[in-house]
């Protein structure tokens, strides 16, 4: 595990950074990324990169000597705040779907109607409150009865972790029917704002008109992929510990495949922005300022439809 553990420090330490670097640039440029999209960007990341902490406090940590100092340290001066961390991995999964699908769906809104940036910009405050208390909600029966999953206790000066089997074998079935629900979710989202896309380019027949659809549809895939891939490696993880839920292996494999799926999601934003975001990739002078013309509106290359 800890040179698993090294290995994902070797992509995951970068990465954060730069979820810091964006998360910072758009408070810095709200000039050029004044677009309510970039609000929801900002707040997909700082959920993710509160994500990413909290993965070193629950799991990684765990796996180094000095991180077992620590932990022990923090057990200490704050009893119950490893138990509360490792509850956590639950609420971010769905935080995160929450944040992701938000970005889903202002694509959606974007594209079939006019007015949607204007609400947007009023009330995207409501997307982080909302997902907040509704993961919250659904993890709320481990919160009010203690029937936690992992309780971390300090015995004699070493961590002690005691797991619940009924509690884990609950959870884990109850995650199914979630990841499958957010797939689901997902994939009819993306491919109904991917097929609108594709029948407004073969009406207009523009040549630019087509390689802007394209694009816009590419950034959708691809998003839509990613968090579509890590909800189906959650669906088959569950599955595996309904049927071996008491063999070791088992739960090692698990702990591998979610530190692997949860990076997916966590540190891919700031590679997508660089990769599809014209407005970033501009700012960042990866490439110059150009323009299409769309039914004789001047539009920029990537419009926040398909910024990542």
């Amino acid at each position: 595990m800890q040179i698993i553990t090294i290995f994902q420090m070797i992509y995951g330490v970068p990465s954060f950074c730069l979820m810091c670097f964006f998360f910072i640039l758009i408070f810095i440029d709200r000039n050029n990324l004044s677009n309510p999209f970039y609000r929801l960007v900002q707040i997909d990341i700082f959920v993710n990169i509160t994500c990413y902490i909290n993965t070193w406090m629950s799991i990684r940590l765990e796996n180094f000597e000095i991180g077992m100092l620590i932990l022990i340290f923090i057990q200490k001066n704050i009893p119950g705040f490893l138990t509360v961390s490792k509850l956590c991995i639950g609420l971010y999964f769905h935080m995160q779907n929450i944040t992701g699908l938000s970005l889903v769906v202002y694509r959606f809104t974007s594209v079939h109607f006019i007015n949607s940036e204007k609400h947007w910009g009023r009330y995207y405050l409501l997307v982080p409150i909302f997902g907040f208390v509704y993961s919250f909600l659904v993890i709320s029966p481990w919160w009010i009865f203690g029937n936690f999953m992992a309780k971390v206790d300090l015995v004699d000066g070493k961590l002690h972790t005691t797991v619940n089997p009924k509690s884990l074998f609950m959870h884990s079935t109850i995650n199914y029917l979630f990841s499958l629900f957010y797939f689901l979710l997902i994939i009819l989202v993306g491919v109904w704002t991917t097929i609108t896309l594709q029948s407004r380019g073969k009406k207009s027949g523009s040549i630019r008109n087509q390689h802007f659809v394209q694009k816009l549809t590419k950034v959708i895939v691809c998003n839509s992929v990613l968090m579509s891939g890590n909800l189906l490696l959650l669906v088959v993880l569950s599955v595996f510990y309904i049927l071996f839920p008491m063999q070791s292996a088992v739960s090692k494999f698990k702990w591998i495949v979610i530190t692997f799926t949860s990076d997916m999601v966590t540190l891919a934003m700031p590679y997508l922005l660089l990769a599809f975001d014209s407005n970033i990739r501009r700012i960042l002078r990866i490439e110059k300022r150009k323009h299409l013309f769309l039914d004789g509106v001047r539009l920029r290359t990537v419009t926040h439809q398909a910024e990542t």
